[in-house]
């Protein structure tokens, strides 16, 4: 069997063997290298599928991803401002900014725009959030939305035309919901091509494309909840509420219950992955718990006799700590994520301006491979990119020059091993990127 380096070499080697190092299965090989957030970007932009084409894209996304790695790993990487394209945000109100891929997400409640990066002279397509309990992209130019009579509808965004804003947007399919919540929200599951509506206790998964509801969850809470959820693309999901120490696990495709993990007190937050745990061990779920006290417990899928929904834990991590601070500082755990056999985590410091990011590699005998890095800046969320290639910290931006629109963020990329060493850094960036896969980085210049 050829591999894709192998492939590579033999395509470039004559035009005759490229039609055969085209037609490998690139697909997979991307998703077992950089993650399912691959396919999430492929389906967000609508490049998954294409008769004769889909093999091309996921071809190109693998080999501009491993080449971005190299660089990036390597110490080759930089930001040429000189190549830089601009895109002119300008609004009377700037509130919120936020990264599309092909398109920027910018404005305010009463009217956001959809920026085409790169074409000049482009027409921006806007919509009315304000017409929305909540409103979420499916793709650069289309979004999901609850409406105030609670029906969940598709709109295509399309240039302004005369008629004005009202004009502006051609409803493509709708659904009628039932329940209504003021913590209602939308996610969108790319992977498994569902939309999901929280709200309150209930938990509607709808067809993407059609709308249909496919099942419904209700939870059994005591009163007034905001369900949170953390997703393992195309397997399944969690919600949890951070005034209860519960963690429920659900099926993405059927909705069934894969289980619940319990503790004595309220959860932070949480999140779910899919990891092998040892060379003879199969791959399994993983979740991990972050309690209000500050501790972090990991959980392994463990089914009995073919049955799911049992639970173990293999892991608990408490105290953070780092040499940064001394002995006698509080230091305490704020976030945690998962991606594979990586964990990783925020902590802040009590009394203390900054805080710190901790990486640990997964196994069978627990979390092993502690490593740190201490920053004075206060660092707000973390995330590990492309299935482990590097990890991104977003820093809680400096408002001594002024408010900044709400996801303009400091960021720095690291190196998941090599002492979390800095890979780039860059000022007020936008912080949130549709999707996990990084195509891109865009600045504020707010002069």
């Amino acid at each position: 069997a050829l591999f894709p380096k192998e492939l590579c070499a033999l395509a470039c080697a004559s035009h005759a063997t490229d039609r055969f190092a085209a037609g490998g299965p690139w697909q997979p090989w991307c998703t077992d290298l950089f993650g399912l957030g691959c396919m999430q970007y492929m389906r967000y932009l609508g490049l998954d599928g294409h008769p004769g084409t889909g093999e091309a894209f996921w071809r190109e996304l693998y080999l501009r991803l491993r080449s971005f790695h190299q660089r990036l790993l390597g110490g080759r990487f930089g930001l040429d401002w000189s190549t830089a394209v601009e895109v002119d945000i300008r609004h009377a109100n700037l509130e919120v900014v936020q990264g599309g891929h092909e398109v920027l997400f910018s404005g305010a409640a009463a009217e956001c725009f959809a920026v085409p990066i790169g074409v000049e002279d482009a027409t921006k397509s806007s919509f009315r959030p304000t017409d929305f309990l909540d409103v979420c992209p499916v793709s650069p130019l289309e979004v999901l939305g609850v409406t105030r009579d609670l029906s969940l509808e598709r709109w295509r965004l399309c240039p302004q035309t005369a008629e004005g804003l009202d004009g502006n947007r051609l409803l493509c399919r709708r659904a009628v919901l039932v329940q209504y919540s003021e913590c209602l929200r939308i996610f969108v599951e790319h992977v498994a091509r569902l939309a999901f509506v929280f709200s309150g206790q209930s938990i509607v998964a709808c067809e993407m494309e059609s709308l249909e509801s496919r099942y419904r969850i209700m939870h059994v809470y005591e009163g007034e909840v905001e369900l949170l959820a953390r997703w393992n693309y195309g397997h399944a999901f969690i919600t949890y509420d951070q005034d209860n120490p519960l963690v429920s696990v659900w099926s993405t495709s059927s909705g069934n219950s894969l289980g619940r993990l319990r503790t004595t007190l309220p959860v932070l937050c949480g999140d779910i992955t899919r990891a092998t745990l040892g060379e003879a061990l199969p791959p399994c779920a993983v979740v991990a718990m972050l309690t209000v006290d500050g501790q972090v417990r990991l959980y392994k899928e463990a089914p009995q006799e073919g049955r799911a929904g049992k639970w173990e834990m293999f892991c608990n991590i408490g105290g953070a700590s780092h040499p940064g601070l001394d002995r006698t500082t509080s230091n305490i755990y704020v976030e945690v994520k998962l991606e594979g056999c990586l964990l990783a985590a925020v902590s802040h410091a009590e009394g203390a301006e900054g805080g710190a990011v901790h990486l640990w590699t997964l196994g069978s005998a627990g979390a092993s491979e502690a490593r740190c890095r201490w920053f004075p800046q206060l660092p707000d969320m973390v995330e590990v990119r492309h299935g482990g290639a590097f990890v991104e910290v977003l820093f809680t931006p400096d408002q001594a020059s002024g408010p900044r629109p709400i996801g303009i963020v400091d960021f720095k990329w690291l190196h998941p091993r090599r002492g979390l060493q800095s890979l780039l850094e860059v000022q007020n960036a936008v912080g949130e990127w549709r999707c996990d896969i990084r195509d891109g980085v865009a600045t504020l210049d707010a002069s």
